[in-house]
């Protein structure tokens, strides 16, 4: 993709806004060194010009406005095409403040810059050839990573490990294309092997192995990016606000022994062992309900259990199962399911071979026996949790990337077309059909790392980054 001149300069304000020690105002565009030139004025007798400096150095002296001086700075000069945008860009570092952050940004749009959209210097980055489509959405998770381990593999996709691996799948469609093509075009032909069905499905299988541990690796990168989004679940007055607390180890949520205490989604959140869990502590569901705030609270946990990522399903083991217990199993039974029998400190009336006869039949993999009021079993739930944080058995550690949910999308569909493809090799259909499956393959790989997008994909992708990056 070639460098690009012929857009408008931008700017934009790449720190938080606020109080703080310093501020930086960025701009990019082919105006970008003249219109600092104008605001900026060095300090010393030797009067210098922005616009005679070489790239890749800093300056010191004064924005001004007229001949009043707004503020004392370093301005860093990077000359097209060698800058973050491969356009001209320079970086006002000043005081951090409400104050005069505003004024330096209503000066620089005074003298012809535009205020930049979201993301739009990383998106200049990817239309002017610096980075790919995967790399500029990796600056994104690495600004937004939740965990040390979502951050590790954010920089590692900007260095290029997403496009480095499309690219190995690339290469094996296209080897397999060509001998397709080739038998297509050219049969008659001595140095042209013919290449059998069985082949060809072979081929085809190993491509579709990549592909679905692509799709396994965008469901765990959810995960790191995102968080474990985890709820609490349960009748009144199992426990459910204590487990919470005893796993975020603090009094986020009120007890009481009055069923219903709970009343609205509480959320928080912890780290084990690299990864952050969501939790949210849920209005105890009954189908007693008190009043209409009651009933809202559990309409929302009833939401809440579509969206998230794992429950933790509360129950009480020195009571005897109900009805309520019966009709929540029903509804989580077919989730990622951690059952908690609470309350092992009481006289038990509930095992786990109990949980299992009467609630889950069909079995459930994970029970936890715990006490909330003393923590005894709490290590045993953060464990199990952890544990629950992966998606079989994906070794994430070895990972270069972990794809997005665009991504996720995108492998799905390439996943179809290779599946149509071995179904049409099974029914020896010919040739010139199968070819068509992995064209389609190709333009879907294509799009992946931005060589074949449209206004509309970069404008949902950009449009979630922060103004001035």
């Amino acid at each position: 993709m070639a460098y690009r001149d012929d857009t408008d300069t931008i700017v934009a304000i790449s720190t938080p806004v606020g109080v703080g020690g310093f501020c930086i105002v960025r701009l990019s565009g082919p105006r970008a060194i003249d219109i600092a030139d104008e605001i900026f004025s060095f300090k010393g007798k030797n009067k210098k010009s922005l616009k005679d400096v070489p790239t890749y150095t800093v300056h010191y002296g004064y924005i001004k406005e007229d001949n009043t001086i707004i503020d004392e700075a370093l301005v860093s000069v990077y000359r097209a095409p060698k800058s973050y945008t491969r356009e001209d860009v320079v970086e006002i570092s000043a005081h951090g403040g409400f104050l005069p952050t505003r004024k330096i940004l209503e000066l620089c749009i005074r003298k012809g810059a535009r205020l930049a959209a979201p993301g739009e210097f990383t998106k200049r980055a990817f239309l002017n050839g610096r980075i790919d489509i995967t790399q500029a959405e990796a600056v994104s998770d690495i600004i937004y990573a939740k965990s040390e381990k979502g951050l590790l593999l954010a920089a590692a996709q900007l260095a290029g490990g997403l496009s480095e691996e499309v690219g190995s799948i690339k290469n094996s469609v296209l080897d397999l294309m060509s001998l397709i093509e080739a038998s297509l075009n050219f049969p008659e032909e001595d140095d042209v092997r013919p290449i059998e069905p069985s082949y060809i499905g072979s081929e085809l299988e190993k491509i579709k192995s990549q592909v679905e541990q692509f799709v396994k690796l965008a469901q765990q990168g959810k995960i790191y990016r995102e968080g474990l989004y985890t709820a609490i679940i349960g009748k009144p007055n199992v426990g459910k606000s204590t487990i919470m607390n005893r796993l975020l180890k603090k009094e986020r949520v009120i007890v009481t022994p009055i069923p219903g205490t709970t009343r609205d989604i509480i959320e928080d959140s912890i780290t084990i062992n690299g990864v952050t869990v969501v939790l949210f502590d849920t209005a105890g569901i009954t189908e007693t309900v008190n009043n209409e705030i009651e009933l809202i609270g559990i309409e929302r946990s009833k939401k809440l259990l579509k969206e998230c990522d794992l429950v933790i399903f509360v129950i009480d083991g020195s009571q005897e199962l109900t009805k309520e217990d019966i009709e929540i199993a029903k509804i989580v039974k077919d989730k990622n399911l951690i059952v908690v029998i609470n309350k092992k400190d009481l006289p038990a009336k509930v095992n786990v071979d109990d949980v299992v006869k009467t609630l889950f039949p069909a079995g459930v993999e994970d029970i936890v026996v715990l006490s909330a009021l003393n923590g005894d079993g709490i290590d045993v739930l953060e464990n199990c949790i952890f544990k629950k944080a992966f998606v079989e058995d994906i070794a994430v550690e070895n990972c270069k990337f972990l794809p997005n949910l665009r991504h996720y999308d995108i492998f799905l569909r390439i996943l179809s077309h290779v599946n149509a493809a071995i179904e049409m090799v099974k029914g020896k259909v010919g040739f010139e059909i199968i070819a068509i499956e992995l064209r389609k393959v190709l333009e879907l790989l294509a799009e992946v790392t931005g060589e074949n997008f449209t206004e509309d994909i970069l404008d949902r992708i950009f449009s979630q980054f922060c103004i001035g990056k």
